[in-house]
């Protein structure tokens, strides 16, 4: 996943577990290191995502492109 053309990480925030959530972090460093393309999908807002993750919130200021995507849970009906 460090080296492929794109990597689509889904829902992060409802990581299972550390060693998971450990891996996927530094997927995503790397990536953003060697700018390499990297979708991040989350349900968390933005300030959610700075308070849980503050280093990912220093990057995303350099480079990220935040597209928030409002609507109804079509899986809660």
């Amino acid at each position: 996943m460090r080296e492929a053309p794109w990597v689509v990480i889904d829902d992060l925030g409802e990581e299972g577990s550390s060693e998971w959530l450990q891996t996927t972090l530094s997927i995503i460093k790397r990536r953003y290191e060697d700018q390499l393309p990297t979708i991040i999908t989350t349900n968390l807002d933005l300030e959610e995502l700075v308070e849980r993750y503050p280093w990912l919130a220093s990057i995303m200021l350099d480079g990220f492109r935040v597209v928030e995507v409002a609507g109804v849970d079509w899986r809660a009906r």
